[in-house]
């Protein structure tokens, strides 16, 4: 039972991060672009890709037994990447002011690192994947 519900909250959390891809997207080609900022459309867009592909991939990943700190790493670095990124997309003086432009990067490095680091765990370890 426990295993179950693991895997039902992690696939859960990435077809959220997928529906909020999409809807960061749309946003992004008519809300955004609609204003006449073109620039702020494509960092929504952006934000909307990487949300997408970082949803499934967590959702494969759950479905793989990947340890959680992998999971973990790619969910917070997707939020802190794709999130800040739509945020400055929509605010960006204030986005900006806070600082919130300077964390994007480590959002994706997070994300960089938790597949690199999915890659290395698979490539070194006994542990079976179903």
């Amino acid at each position: 039972m426990r295993k179950n519900v693991f895997l039902h909250r992690w696939v859960a959390c990435g077809a959220l991060l997928v529906a909020l891809g999409v809807s960061a997207a749309a946003v992004g080609a008519h809300v955004v672009e609609a204003s006449g900022d073109l620039k702020g459309a494509d960092r929504m867009e952006l934000a909307g890709h990487y949300s997408v592909w970082m949803g499934l991939g967590l959702m494969i990943w759950a479905r793989f037994k990947i340890p959680q700190f992998f999971l973990w790493t790619l969910l917070i670095g997707t939020i802190v990447f794709s999130g800040f990124l739509a945020i400055k997309s929509i605010a960006p003086e204030e986005s900006d002011a806070l600082g919130l432009g300077q964390l994007i990067p480590w959002g994706g490095g997070m994300m960089i690192l938790s597949w690199l680091g999915v890659a290395m765990w698979l490539l070194f370890t006994q542990s079976e994947i179903h």
